[in-house]
């Protein structure tokens, strides 16, 4: 239904826009209080010693024996600006290697074609279940803490790596720790503990995620910008802010997870953690530069910052676009919907974070323990001007150089889609001296993957810079990346 309605409202905005009725100084503030109150974080720390089976591995699952590839490709759409961040922060090498861990512990189960047991333990003078992710049969202790770690370094290591790792969607937002082991364990309320539920939610997100990527591409190949304005419509489209019996925001573990996005069911529902999670997720897919961010904006929230077409980073809250979006439908305020919708899209720091009502404040790397987040980059004041948005080309996708044959995807924009033009790869050494040169000559389309032979397959290239030739006399360098 959510569909059928931004499809109504696409239509009412295309008149409206033709007409010239939509003026943004002219639309009045919307009435309404965005919900937050979206994010949960707990660390508990148990005594082991009422727990010594669990010490020594003994309630922990085993990986080994029931291990295959997991095929699903989003899996691959992680991402790393929380780890290096950590390289940054006292006692960073024992920080890495935590976050190490939990990596290669998530990779466990993502592989793992068995059910999990639940384990109990004694926590606080109670018995509780846990289902902990599976160790490797090499281990004979469960996970273990370096005991440089403090309490907050483990809090801060943890979600530094989960919010790094919108993939790893049965990761529960809680930790356990104690005594140098830490004990990271499933969402208990959606089943992930069978194999069977997670393989055929990893279709469904696998299946989700390639029709958001096709969506983007196919509106537009060549700007950050309208990508990830796809992207963020398309997520309100699909998905609807989620409460409980109480109308309190939703506690289940899939509306803080991908699945409440992904799952491809309209009537999953998501708050803040979920939208966020999933529109990181999409974009890491796509190959942009994205960041989740959680701090405080009307109570505990998440939102992303992204790097649009001029080389910034800007502010995007898809759950609040949403809730505003709504708004203006449940109001019959269709003059005013394509002004809200995009009300926290693209903003820069004076309307996002200064703002006199409705702003955000994000955690700060100066804190420590569950107010901790890593550094993020620093936005402009004003907002995204679309005047700056890219028209020629995207960017060098996929890259990737194997016994010396290159590959990658080159996508193209509205300036040069449909003509015939020459492309020329130069390719330097660790020294900067160029080692090799290759031209094709290719017809436009949207999207096109380019094999260049480089027939050398010794030496070291550590850098490429792409031209594009129109056959005659221009000359354009399009990109560099090392």
């Amino acid at each position: 239904m959510k569909k059928i309605i931004s499809s109504i409202m696409a239509a009412v905005m295309m008149l409206a826009a033709n007409a010239g009725c939509i003026s943004a100084s002219a639309a009045p503030v919307p009435e309404i209080y965005p919900v937050s109150g979206g994010v949960i974080r707990e660390a508990t720390e148990i005594d082991i010693s009422e727990n010594n089976g669990l010490r020594m591995g003994e309630n922990v699952p085993m990986a080994d024996a029931n291990t295959t590839k997991n095929p699903c490709e989003f899996f691959n759409y992680g991402s790393d600006y929380g780890y290096k961040d950590l390289a940054t922060r006292p006692k960073a090498a024992a920080r890495q290697r935590m976050y190490d861990t939990l990596k290669a512990r998530c990779e466990a189960l993502r592989d793992y074609t068995g059910d999990l047991s639940l384990t109990t333990l004694n926590v606080g003078g109670e018995n509780r279940g846990y289902y902990l992710l599976p160790k490797l049969k090499s281990e004979n202790h469960a996970y273990i803490m370096e005991s440089s770690l403090s309490s907050d370094d483990v809090v801060e290591v943890y979600y530094a790596f989960r919010n790094d790792h919108p993939e790893y969607y049965w990761l529960s937002y809680g930790i356990l720790y104690g005594s140098g082991y830490i004990y990271p364990y499933l969402f208990d309320d959606a089943g992930y503990q069978y194999y069977n539920t997670r393989r055929q939610l990893e279709e469904a997100i696998d299946s989700n995620v390639s029709r958001y990527i096709d969506s983007a591409r196919t509106a537009s190949v060549v700007s950050e910008y309208k990508i990830v304005k796809q992207v963020h419509d398309d997520i309100m489209a699909d998905v609807t802010y989620g409460y409980d019996d109480d109308g309190n925001p939703l506690q289940d573990g899939f509306a803080h997870n991908i699945v409440g996005v992904l799952d491809g069911d309209e009537s999953t529902q998501a708050v803040c953690e979920g939208y966020s999670k999933a529109f990181q997720l999409v974009l890491n897919a796509l190959g942009l530069d994205v960041i989740y961010v959680v701090g405080y904006g009307n109570g505990d929230h998440a939102w992303d910052m992204v790097r649009l077409d001029d080389d910034k980073y800007y502010w995007v809250d898809v759950t609040w676009d949403d809730q505003y979006a709504e708004y203006c439908i449940e109001e019959n305020l269709y003059d005013i919907y394509d002004i809200y919708a995009y009300y926290f899209f693209a903003k820069g720091e004076q309307a996002f974070c200064n703002a006199s009502a409705n702003n955000h404040i994000p955690d700060s790397s100066d804190s420590s323990g569950f107010t901790y987040q890593y550094a993020l980059p620093t936005v402009p004041d004003d907002d995204f001007d679309t005047a700056n948005i890219r028209k020629d080309i995207l960017l060098v996708k996929n890259a990737d150089m194997t016994n010396g044959i290159y590959t990658c995807d080159l996508c193209f924009g509205d300036d040069i889609d449909g003509q015939n033009i020459s492309v020329m790869v130069a390719l330097y050494d660790e020294n900067g001296v160029l080692a090799d040169v290759d031209i094709q000559d290719i017809y436009m389309v949207p999207k096109r993957q380019l094999t260049v032979y480089l027939g050398n397959e010794t030496v070291s290239y550590s850098s490429y810079k792409f031209m594009i030739w129109d056959g005659l006399t221009t000359m354009k360098q399009i990109i560099e990346a090392k």
